[in-house]
């Protein structure tokens, strides 16, 4: 008997001790829940921080870094929690809007298909400003075989493939993705080769020696390459496909477009 009430206390001891730690941990916000490492466990404090959002866009901050955070979790758990929010493309409060590519490149980051290949087709036929921000951020933050074999294939093209999308007249200049991924590449490769940086000049000499020495580099590492992710196995950015992704692409600013 006595044995009994001595472990009965032990317990109630103990219970009473974790209570404290147990509400601090209820009580944490979105943004300290992201400080300290995304989990599973988080997302009922994110789906109740991101409820109502048009009433709140203060909160889209935060959000935002949940989402991101999301995406480079590595857990598919969080596809389905994150996918609502590419519909905030059109909003027009910025703060709204812009959740719409931090989703895009997070579910990304996470092998969703739909995203990868809208990427894939912002790069191929989009807009030079679109097809330069996806070389450039959207790539490059990715990495993966995804990323390279896509700008491998730009690496191949003598030409560039005709834009899906009307062109506004613009002052700025961007660089194709041939060139671009040429810069790009160093960066998201696994101990890159050590060759110099492009030439100023697309049509130079040296620029062609050098897409030719990464694509023979990408073939002779292919068998390691293929194993980075994302992936993106059946993911195939054709003229035909990507006239229909791009009309409904959330990833980039539609206002300009």
């Amino acid at each position: 008997m006595q044995s009994k009430l001595v472990f009965f206390c032990l317990l109630a001891i103990t219970i009473a001790a974790n209570l404290p730690a147990q509400e601090q941990m209820h009580s944490l916000s979105l943004k300290q829940r992201v400080a300290r490492g995304l989990e599973r466990s988080d997302v009922e404090t994110f789906l109740e921080t991101s409820r109502d959002l048009p009433k709140h866009p203060e909160r889209a901050t935060d959000v935002g870094s949940a989402i991101v955070a999301a995406g480079k979790s590595g857990d598919s758990y969080w596809i389905p929690y994150l996918t609502p929010f590419i519909k905030y493309g059109k909003h027009k409060n910025r703060n709204l809007s812009d959740l719409a590519p931090a989703t895009q490149l997070a579910l990304a980051r996470l092998g969703a298909k739909d995203q990868l290949l809208e990427i894939a087709c912002e790069m191929n036929y989009g807009t030079p400003s679109i097809q330069y921000d996806a070389v450039t951020k959207k790539l490059k933050s990715l990495g993966g075989w995804f990323s390279i074999r896509l700008m491998a294939e730009a690496l191949k093209s003598d030409s560039d493939h005709r834009p899906l999308m009307k062109v506004l007249p613009s002052d700025e200049i961007f660089g194709p993705p041939r060139f671009e991924a040429l810069f790009v590449l160093p960066q998201i490769v696994p101990n890159p080769p050590p060759y110099p940086n492009p030439a100023p000049y697309e049509a130079s000499p040296e620029v062609k020696e050098l897409s030719h020495k990464w694509l023979e580099w990408i073939h002779e590492n292919q068998d390691s390459l293929q194993k980075l992710s994302p992936v993106g196995q059946g993911v195939e950015a054709s003229e035909k496909v990507c006239k229909s992704v791009l009309k409904n692409d959330m990833g980039f600013d539609r206002s300009l477009n």
